[in-house]
């Protein structure tokens, strides 16, 4: 009984839904945060740190769960490895199309291009903040 006292509210249920569609979202993508981000922008009226850490939860358990399916299905015997997880993993290695992953199976960086990944993303963040900043001066 007291487990379904969490389905009483309207607001219980639209988040059960949000995280539902975090999960459903992870799993289409093979990507936990897009689910949460998507949960965040369409699922829910209403957002909390709880349900944004419950739909992250849920969509990464969704995400692992389809990794280890995908390992078993795919039948290599490699365990985890992103080649499992890649979105078009029916795309000929060889083919000149394909060219994110060149000639291995699985997309390689060198150490300072993860360097180069936090500067661009860093980046993004400071003129995301300068934008939001100038914003608010104009509206106010």
């Amino acid at each position: 009984r007291p487990a379904f006292d969490l389905l009483r509210t309207d607001r219980h249920r639209i988040d059960f839904a949000a995280i539902g569609c975090a999960a459903g979202v992870a799993a289409a993508f093979r990507s936990p945060v897009s689910g949460v981000l998507f949960a965040m922008e369409e699922g829910s009226s209403f957002w909390s740190t709880n349900l944004t850490w419950r739909c992250f939860l849920s969509a990464c358990v969704t995400v692992i769960t389809m990794y280890a399916i995908m390992s078993k299905v795919l039948g290599n015997g490699s365990g985890f490895h992103v080649s499992n997880m890649a979105v078009f993993n029916g795309i000929d290695t060889n083919s000149s199309s394909n060219l994110a992953l060149g000639d291995s199976d699985h997309p390689e960086f060198y150490l300072w291009e993860y360097g180069m990944f936090m500067l661009v993303g860093s980046f993004g963040g400071i003129i995301g903040g300068l934008f939001c900043s100038a914003n608010r001066a104009e509206v106010s």
